[in-house]
Formats: C-alpha cells, structure tokens, sequence
C-alpha cells in the first residue's frame, strides 16, 4: 500500500484493536476503565465498598476473607463458570483466616 493510499485511511499503533470499544466483552482481561463501569453498574459488588485504590490497570485487587483457599493453578471461570465451582474444582486446601495464620 502506497502512503498515497493511506492519506485518508487512520493509522494506529494497534490498528488490528478496534478505536472503539463496541462489542460485549465476555472474556479476557478488562481495562480499569471497564472494571470501574462494572462497579458503577452494580455488576460487580463486594459486602465492603470497592475502593478506587483496589483498581488497578487490568485487575482488581480484591480483600482477604475468613477464609482462603489453597488452589493448584489460577484460572478464569470461563462463559458459563463460576468461581466458587472452580474453586471447588482446584482447591487442595481451606485454611481459616480468623485466627493467626502463616
């Protein structure tokens, strides 16, 4: 393609990412900025507040429990999935955090 036929045509640094977010993400990693929409909308909630501080670039950090689970590898829930499947899925052990704990 000469630069002849790219005059009218806007160039990006990642031009195969849409300039728009249109479409439904169902999967993958979230920017903060969706994280934050989510949050607003209620779509994603905690019994304590979500603080901004807990949002990070393409995460959310979230607050220990009264319980943790020891699991054998990291996932996604996928499409239809649930965390607290999983979880019953990988987990190798509970251990209580309402005492001391190492």
């Amino acid at each position: 393609m000469s630069s002849a036929d790219t005059g009218h045509l806007e160039v990006s640094l990642f031009s195969e990412f849409p300039q728009t977010q249109t479409e439904d993400r169902r999967t993958g990693i979230l920017p903060s900025q969706a994280v934050r929409n989510l949050i607003a909308t209620g779509k994603i909630s905690a019994r304590r507040p979500i603080g901004e501080e807990q949002i990070q670039p393409a995460s959310l950090d979230l607050r220990l429990g009264d319980i943790a689970h020891r699991i054998r590898a990291s996932f996604l829930p996928g499409l239809e999935g649930k965390v607290e499947g999983k979880i019953k899925e990988l987990r190798m052990t509970r251990v209580d955090l309402t005492g001391s704990a190492v």
